[in-house]
């Protein structure tokens, strides 16, 4: 029996599936070939259920070895991905160290981009992927399995006698209509709301923090109109599935071929829903309206920073007086967008984030409720790797773009390592330093705070100022500890919390900071809002009552709530509240005139 066994990039409890395309692709070339081929996505059987999860980091990696052990493959091949290389890497060695004729493969990003000095490094890995997998897969698999040289395989690192070798890279694919059709019984498709499309490949533009273009040579690549009407429809009809994602780092690049593909899926009545990935500067509302009309839903706009100063710097080159009237169009035609943002970069300073949380505030104003920020993770491959790594030190908080799981085991091998695992390493700048955690602040405290404690937040915005990083600064430094156990530990990332759980332990720590701080003249009344806000929370979301509850103030705050410039001397007089359950399931909050009316 010879049987291929593939390993999706391994990030425990990961909230968001998706179909893992990249070895999906790969395996169905093989399948092709009658190859024994499996798919192993940890995330899935993890996030449902299907995989019992140990309580220590070497219990769950005795977990998912044994469990790929008992299928008692001839190969394993891992796909990896920056963010959780080194689970990968002790998933593997537990793997090799049980079952020494067991040949490793590793492919994806991370192991391409990182060849030479892995496998320098970490001797049980047997052979490194480099690039597009397509093409020399079966050439790979098919020389281990009769035990020949790799010596004439394009685009492999390996070793012969000792020695590392790195053969030539192949072309990239250059129609990638002549890929199989990807074979999607290899996954449980059942179990995923969108079906993830291998839409194009690369990007064209120079980033300097992005290893995309060194990983796919700039090379932009799109496949024809055709071929993903082809696709789209055997989806629906054998899965009878009818959303997708676009995989691309930038889909809309070429305006004629999107507008095309969207034509083909209007006037063939498909009725689907998809997204994809953009940039600003290749929408305009032709191309918005087409994509809307066909049935995009979701759209993600990688915008990075709110400094045009920035934008010229890392070479994103986003002219931002034009962002909102492309915002303005998607929202004209209702397409959900996500904006992504990242701050810490060489260079950047403080009034350069303060341009990008203008930014965020503006967003979320606007209406748009999804939006990220990201500490700045340094990759090989980027021209920021090159500038920085000679300052690298290891960093206990990591971004969250990088997989926190298991970092404190795998301690040792990463410090050792900076030139594989810059993402887990740290450079001194100022903002880097003084702004520690303001992601972590803008996506949890500040999205929650704007949606469930409303008007407690806009009386600290009032105070400060409108100025988000001034309050940001004075809560950080209030809740500096907090913020150092929350978010450097396992359980942010991956908590088994709801939600609503989660908002509540964040309400423990936005507590601290109000009766921590001075609010001059609207000190008392910015708490009793919050304690009214946190009362409306808890019994929604925390408590579940359907029952009413009587609840007392110091302060009028219904009064505070319909005028926040309301003076002190008008809003002092207590009051009695009522919670009940309106008929359309909301909360309704009605006053007591008397402490002895009843419900």
């Amino acid at each position: 029996m010879f049987k291929i066994i593939f390993i999706n990039s391994i990030d425990k409890y990961k909230s968001h599936l998706q179909i893992p395309i990249g070895i999906l692709s790969l395996a169905t070339v093989l399948k092709n070939e009658d190859y024994d081929v499996e798919i192993i996505d940890f995330n899935h059987l993890f996030v449902h259920g299907l995989l019992e999860t140990g309580c220590s980091t070497k219990e769950n990696i005795s977990i998912m070895g044994d469990y790929i052990l008992k299928k008692q493959p001839s190969i394993v091949c891992f796909y990896t991905m920056c963010n959780s290389y080194h689970n990968s890497l002790i998933l593997s060695k537990y793997i090799k160290d049980r079952r020494k004729n067991i040949k490793v493969l590793f492919g994806g990003p991370q192991a391409s981009l990182t060849s030479e000095i892995s496998l320098k490094a970490f001797p049980w890995v047997d052979v490194i992927g480099i690039g597009e997998g397509e093409k020399t897969i079966s050439k790979i698999i098919q020389a281990i399995k009769e035990n020949k040289e790799l010596k004439d395989i394009p685009g492999i690192a390996y070793r012969e006698k000792g020695t590392i070798k790195c053969n030539v890279e192949p072309k990239l694919i250059h129609n990638l209509d002549e890929l199989p059709y990807i074979n999607y019984s290899l996954v449980p498709i059942e179990d995923y709301n969108s079906i993830a499309i291998d839409a194009g490949r690369g990007c064209p533009f120079e980033c300097t923090y992005c290893s995309t273009k060194t990983f796919w040579k700039r090379r932009f690549r799109l496949k024809s109109p055709e071929r993903l009407i082809r696709e789209i429809k055997i989806l629906k009809e054998k899965y009878h599935k009818k959303k997708f994602d676009m995989i691309h780092d930038l889909f809309t690049a070429n305006k004629g071929k999107i507008i095309e593909f969207c034509n083909m899926l209007i006037n063939q009545k498909l009725n689907i829903e998809w997204s994809c990935s953009a940039r600003i500067d290749t929408l305009d509302d032709e191309i918005v309206e087409r994509m809307k009309t066909s049935g995009c839903k979701k759209i993600y706009l990688g915008i990075e920073t709110g400094s045009q100063r920035m934008q010229n710097e890392i070479k994103k080159n986003l002219n931002l007086d034009t962002l909102w009237e492309k915002l303005e169009i998607l929202k004209r035609h209702n397409i959900d967008v996500t904006l992504s943002f990242i701050y810490g970069f060489p260079n950047e300073r403080i009034d350069d984030v303060r341009q990008t949380l203008d930014i965020i505030q503006k967003g979320v104003e606007s209406g748009i409720s999804n939006i990220q920020l990201h500490f700045y993770t340094v990759l090989v491959g980027t021209e920021i790797y090159n500038t920085v790594k000679d300052n690298l030190y290891f960093m206990d908080y990591n971004s969250d773009i990088v997989d926190s799981i298991n970092i404190q085991e795998c301690k040792e091998m990463i410090e050792q390592n900076p030139d594989i695992f810059s993402q887990f390493f740290n450079f001194e700048t100022e903002v880097r330093r003084e702004l520690l955690y303001l992601d972590r602040f803008i996506t949890s405290f500040y999205i929650n705070l704007r949606r469930y404690l409303k008007s407690t937040f806009k009386l600290l915005l009032d105070h400060y100022n409108q100025d988000l990083l001034k309050l940001f600064i004075d809560f950080r430094r209030i809740n500096y500890d907090k913020f150092n156990n929350i978010f450097n530990t396992d359980n942010y990332f991956f908590s088994s919390m709801t939600s609503y759980e989660l908002m509540w332990e964040m309400i423990k720590i936005i507590n601290k900071f109000l009766y921590s701080m001075d609010f001059n003249e609207k000190t008392e009344y910015i708490r009793e809002i919050f304690r009214f806000e946190v009362d409306c929370f808890e019994y929604m979301y925390i408590k579940n009552y359907k029952d009413v509850k009587f609840y007392r103030y110091n302060y009028d705050i219904l009064n505070i709530l319909k005028d926040f410039n309301i003076k002190c001397d008008q809003i002092s007089t207590p009051i009695k509240v009522k919670f009940y359950i309106g008929e359309n399931g909301n909360l309704k909050v009605k006053r007591i005139k008397s402490y002895t009316e009843s419900a």
